[in-house]
Order: C-alpha cells, then sequence, then structure tokens
C-alpha cells in the first residue's frame, strides 16, 4: 500500500513516494527507512525510479537492475517497451521474484519511471504507458493505493511549482487513504 506521484515539468521528471508498508491485507501498517523513490545510476543513462507493490521488486530495481543502453537516436518509448521491459523480466526471474498468472501471463509490480525527461509507467503485465497530457499542459501520474486524492491534488496545483505539488498530493493521498504515511520522499531527475 503506497502512493508514488510523478510529473514532467521543464524537461525534468519529478517524483515522490511515502513510507508506508502494509501486510497483504492492509491491516497493519508500518513505516520503512528505505525509500520508494530513487535514482538509478547504473548503466549508460539515469533514471527516476518510484515503486508499488512489493519492497522487494524495489530492492531489486535499486540495486539489480542495470538498464540497458539506449541509443541517441533512439526512440525512447519504443526502449522501454521492448529493451527496458525486457532486462527488467530477466531481472525478475534471475532473482526469483517473476510470477504468473492462471492464464499463464508474466507478473512484476507497478512503479513510475522518469527517463529522459518524460515520465512512465510501467504495469505489472510490462505493458509501458506514458499519461496523456491533453489540455493539462504537463503529464502527470500517481500509482498505489492513494492515487485518486494524488492525481486530484496534481490537476488542480497545475500552477505552483514541481516540488510543492508533489508533496501536497502525497499529503492529500495520506489524508484520503489509511495505507500512506509521510515522511515522504521527493526528487527529480
Amino acid at each position: 500500500m503506497t502512493c508514488i506521484v510523478g510529473l514532467e515539468h521543464d524537461g525534468k521528471v519529478w517524483m515522490g513516494g511515502d513510507a508506508a508498508a502494509s501486510d497483504s491485507e492492509g491491516n497493519d501498517i508500518r513505516r520503512y527507512a528505505s525509500p520508494k523513490v530513487f535514482a538509478v545510476t547504473r548503466g549508460t543513462e539515469p533514471f527516476l525510479m518510484g515503486f508499488t507493490h512489493s519492497f522487494r521488486m524495489g530492492q531489486i530495481l535499486q540495486f539489480s537492475l542495470t538498464p540497458p543502453t539506449c541509443g541517441r537516436h533512439r526512440d525512447p518509448f519504443e526502449y522501454m517497451v521492448n529493451d527496458f521491459a525486457d532486462a527488467l523480466r530477466e531481472v525478475y526471474k534471475t532473482k526469483g521474484f517473476l510470477s504468473s498468472d492462471d492464464e499463464g501471463t508474466e507478473r512484476g509490480g507497478t512503479f513510475l519511471v522518469g527517463f529522459r525527461g518524460s515520465l512512465y509507467i510501467m504495469e505489472s503485465d510490462f505493458h509501458v504507458a506514458q499519461p496523456d497530457i491533453g489540455k493539462l499542459g504537463c503529464a502527470f501520474h500517481a500509482v498505489g493505493c492513494g492515487d485518486n486524492p494524488a492525481l486530484g491534488s496534481l490537476y488542480s496545483t497545475q500552477r505552483r511549482g514541481p516540488e510543492n505539488r508533489c508533496y501536497t498530493a502525497l499529503a492529500a493521498a495520506a489524508v484520503f487513504c489509511s495505507a500512506v504515511r509521510a515522511p515522504f520522499t521527493v526528487l527529480s531527475l
């Protein structure tokens, strides 16, 4: 149980996350010192990541995943869909985290990724999405059990600075979702 928020602003991605950890039923809530938002600097380019689902998954992302190289002229979305997702699936498999549902679909977990100034959503079935900017002017998204209040906050604070928007969205999620807790971590890349 958690809330991770992300937004694009002036060529950077800003991301924030809470510190709650809960049992599978969501009845027992604890705060962990390990941040759910971090930079991954292994490989040729930095990534910003914020995870939901499992602290084990977050540890694999933070300490074991080495993102493959993305050529300078390669489409970043195509890279995320193919190379990044394949490397992620492989490291999950190697570390014993990859699972399959009843239909045989491989599963991981949901997290946000900041790469080359764009925000991406990696869903548990390894499909990659990007938030639709539409008439909003900038892309933003939230994942986890506190996503709805956070999305409302991100929408209503578009004239504020990106760091303030992240903190405000996380605070809104904590008010309306019992499984979201401060302290909050907010980073940019």
